[in-house]
């Protein structure tokens, strides 16, 4: 059984690799089959935004004010939230700009297929270095020093509740971007309630119209 901050660490590493894969995935997407599917892909690329947007929120909103409360005289830690928190408003406008493409593909404009490929290409040079960051300095071993696993766990669980509207469908969003053996690793422990039911009959049927476009078509759980 992982510990809270295992299951944080590996929670986020694979938020960030579904960020960066879909965006590489809409850059190929939006090349592909110019006069057809725009509706799909834009709300492919909504829900990438939607998912991106909780995300952040639930860093902003839960775990940073946590880890604010927890590291007076770490100047090091502090300036690192600082940091982050300031790339977020970044991202978030970079983000919009991605949105309004995809929506001016919903409306028919076939050329928001050249401004999907250059906003999601930009979006992800400025992603990379941010996630690669969070990652390092967000392990298992500087997590415990940073924060009690019972307080984690709480933030964890505000977060989820908060989000609950939203959570099949971005729970969703993030199985369809992991390989057979990620998904297994991340839900692998969760109750058969919401691996067999959940995921695999309610939400398969929710996802049905973005089959062809995920990075990861098929469902191992």
């Amino acid at each position: 059984m992982k510990s809270e901050y295992e299951r944080f660490a590996l929670g986020m590493r694979y938020s960030h690799a579904a960020l960066l894969r879909n965006l590489d995935r809409f850059a190929s997407l939006a090349e592909e089959s110019p006069r057809s599917g725009h509706e799909e892909l834009a709300a492919f690329v909504g829900l990438f935004v939607e998912f991106l947007d909780v995300h952040h929120r639930g860093e902003d909103d839960f775990f940073f004010p946590a880890l604010r409360k927890h590291s007076p005289g770490r100047s090091t830690d502090g300036a690192h939230l600082e940091q982050w928190s300031r790339e977020h408003r970044d991202v978030a406008a970079a983000s919009a700009e991605l949105a309004s493409a995809s929506a001016r593909l919903a409306r028919g404009d076939g050329q928001a297929r050249r401004e999907i490929v250059r906003r999601s290409l930009e979006l992800k040079e400025f992603l990379r270095p941010h996630l690669r960051a969070e990652e390092e300095i967000l392990e298992p071993r500087h997590l415990a020093e940073m924060l009690p696993e019972v307080e984690l766990a709480q933030v964890s669980r505000a977060s989820a509740r908060a989000n609950r509207s939203r959570g099949l469908r971005m729970a969703m969003f993030l199985v369809h971007s992991l390989d057979a053996d990620e998904q297994t690793a991340l839900f692998g422990e969760q109750p058969w309630f919401f691996r067999k039911l959940l995921v695999g009959i309610i939400g398969r049927r929710r996802m049905v119209r973005f089959r062809p476009l995920v990075y990861a078509p098929e469902i191992a759980l």
